[in-house]
């Protein structure tokens, strides 16, 4: 399935961001064969998938203990034209096969004003840099630590920017959920449902 997965940075709160290794690094590691230590540093890379597929994405992706979810408003910026496309020119074969619709929404979430912010919040300073300069956007890997004992200015930031906040979290061994206090009440009935086909979650 196309999800058109877009690179970004991903910022982990207590680790600097991923650097290749330097000319005295790579030497050190021909002359001993040991490429270990440069293996196992964790990459500061993000995939954003772009063309949203609901439920779908959760389908691919959940359960493999590296997908980040957010819940962004819409806006102004990203929300599409009502543009009536006619039926008969969507029969043509030159758009057979394509989500025309789909197609205009991806184009204009690229207008997202978190691309931005994200970047100025979580990896400021980074305009001119070669690595990560480009990249279009910055999602962070919280965990439940990082949330606990943030500075307070920084999770109103965090929830200036995204109204909820899900990842699964390896240092937390689950999901780790977190927003504003509005979604208590829809978290809640999510629970009560699972609970009421016997499903049960341990919530900390």
């Amino acid at each position: 399935m196309d999800y058109n997965p877009i690179p970004g940075i991903l910022y982990h709160p207590s680790r600097p961001l991923f650097r290749p290794p330097t000319e005295e690094q790579l030497r050190e590691i021909l002359e001993s064969g040991d490429a270990s230590a440069i293996r196992k540093q964790s990459k500061s890379l993000a995939y954003w998938l772009a063309k949203k597929k609901g439920l779908a994405q959760f389908a691919d992706f959940f359960g493999f203990g590296a997908m980040i979810t957010l819940w962004l408003p819409v806006t102004e910026e990203t929300k599409p034209p009502d543009i009536p496309l006619p039926k008969k020119a969507l029969q043509n074969p030159a758009f057979r096969g394509l989500d025309v619709e789909g197609e205009i929404a991806f184009t204009y979430s690229l207008r997202d004003p978190f691309l931005p912010k994200s970047k100025a919040l979580f990896t400021p300073g980074l305009e001119g840099d070669p690595q990560y300069g480009s990249m279009l956007f910055a999602v962070p890997l919280f965990t439940a630590e990082n949330i606990y004992h943030g500075r307070g200015e920084m999770r109103d930031a965090c929830l200036e920017l995204f109204g909820a906040y899900m990842a699964e979290s390896r240092d937390d061994h689950g999901v780790l959920l977190w927003g504003r206090p509005a979604i208590e009440p829809i978290l809640l009935d999510a629970l009560r449902k699972l609970e009421s086909e016997g499903m049960q979650y341990p919530v900390r």
